[in-house]
């Protein structure tokens, strides 16, 4: 609570994973920023399916679609998922970012399509934010 007052412009990003034991706890994580007023930008599913590196076939491993309940439940936004992928460990092990590999994966578009949802979120809540001030 006090590092929320003490940056009072700070934009929150909510990360669960799709199974239930990850969203119990952030439903409470939500229901705290909530309290503090905190501004959350809204919510990421993280592990969200697996696809087969053979036949590219979707495995629900840990279920999958969690996180976009639980944004719709609070009226949250929700930004986006990134899907486990062995395109991750690949570039771990070249010691990149994911998102720099030459390749496309999943993973890849997951974490491209979170950045452009996170930027235009964090525009639209600081343009709010500066007009309640102005």
């Amino acid at each position: 609570m006090t590092v929320l007052k003490t940056i009072p412009d700070a934009l929150c990003v909510v990360v669960t994973t799709p199974q239930e034991i990850s969203l119990a706890d952030v439903r409470k994580a939500i229901n705290f920023l909530q309290y503090a007023q905190a501004n959350v930008l809204g919510v990421v599913e993280n592990m969200s399916g697996l696809y087969c590196p053979h036949c590219g076939g979707e495995i629900s491993l840990f279920k999958k679609g969690g996180g976009r309940e639980l944004a719709e439940k609070y009226g949250l936004t929700f930004l986006g998922a990134v899907p486990l992928d062995p395109a991750t460990v690949v570039a771990a092990d070249r010691g990149v970012p994911v998102v720099m590999l030459e390749e496309d994966s999943r993973a890849k578009q997951g974490f491209l399509e979170l950045a452009d949802n996170i930027a235009a979120a964090s525009e639209n809540s600081l343009e709010a934010v500066a007009s309640t001030h102005a």
